[in-house]
């Protein structure tokens, strides 16, 4: 009940922090990966990174990686966010990372991961750039990661 009294606040508040902000933070392209129906933690992240006035699509859930794909190709984000609820469904991750290699789209975009049963050794295992443990940490990590990317020289891992 909470997550949706947040959410209802935010559709009356999102109008007022932007207004007056001089340009977005980033472009982010975030969604659940194919076969993972869950979304609670993902609009939560969605809502902090708007507050944050990152500029966000959401995809939804149960996203196939060729969305993921053509989505990047056409809106050339900063970041791609992919959550993850169910450890059946973490292989997704590396699959999209991985093809994402193969494209040649992988240096042209910063990837955060999050979820219930990832962790930062897994972040580094499948070679994502960040790992967010919750919505606050996702935005500072987003935020570290778009510095980066205006400053090639400082690209490592947060």
């Amino acid at each position: 009940m909470s997550t949706e009294a947040f959410r209802i606040a935010m559709e009356v508040l999102e109008p007022h922090l932007s207004a007056g902000q001089i340009g977005s933070t980033g472009k982010v392209l975030i969604g659940t990966v194919s076969g993972d129906m869950h979304n609670l933690g993902k609009k939560i992240v969605i809502d902090m990174l708007r507050c944050a006035n990152f500029n966000v699509t959401d995809l939804g859930e149960d996203v196939p990686m060729k969305t993921f794909i053509d989505k990047i190709i056409e809106s050339k984000p900063d970041i791609l966010g992919l959550g993850c609820y169910m450890t059946t469904t973490m292989p997704e991750m590396r699959n999209i990372i991985t093809e994402l290699k193969h494209s040649g789209l992988r240096d042209s975009v910063r990837v955060i991961i999050g979820g219930v049963p990832i962790s930062q050794e897994f972040a580094d295992e499948i070679g994502a750039d960040a790992w967010g443990k919750d919505a606050f940490d996702a935005v500072e990590k987003a935020r570290q990661l778009v510095t980066q990317a205006e400053m090639p020289d400082e690209k490592e891992k947060v």
